[in-house]
């Protein structure tokens, strides 16, 4: 009895945490731009070129590709990016023009799934052709350049 009367006193407290709040709605992308040097491409050189998907949620899965297009060939990408809040997602791919890649296109597609049976595809596409090429020792006001075509 004496361990009883020397007991202190149980207090209980019951309390409950606000249920998290429900993530955002699924939203596909608003648009995918490719970015590219403000200059012409010229053949021979690298360069760097940006895919850029905006809008959704969740991140869009985005894909590379170069041909003619009714024979286009994965590019790989050598990086891909997704914003802080997941709404924007950049893809870069390395990219050298050859002469005969004129009146081909690199195409940046996107893929977006809300759900695993539901999906959501589009894409951007940069026309190839025209590139200036270095012309070592020419005299480039010899040539018509506006009706310059290539053999292949």
């Amino acid at each position: 009895m004496q361990a009883v009367q020397n007991a202190l006193p149980f207090f209980s407290c019951l309390f409950s945490l606000p249920p998290p709040p429900p993530p955002p709605p699924p939203v596909p992308p608003e648009g995918a731009k490719i970015v590219t040097p403000n200059s012409p491409l010229t053949a021979g050189r690298e360069y760097a070129v940006a895919c850029r998907v905006w809008g959704s949620n969740p991140p869009a899965r985005v894909e590379w590709f170069r041909g003619p297009r009714s024979q286009l060939r994965p590019v790989p990408a050598f990086n891909q990016t997704v914003s802080p809040d997941g709404n924007v997602t950049v893809s870069w791919v390395r990219y050298v023009p050859e002469p005969g890649h004129h009146h081909q296109t690199l195409t940046c597609r996107w893929e977006w799934r809300s759900t695993l049976s539901d999906s959501t595809v589009d894409s951007d596409v940069l026309q190839i052709g025209n590139f200036f090429f270095r012309l070592l020792g020419l005299d480039t006001n010899k040539f018509d350049l506006d009706n310059f075509s290539f053999l292949n």
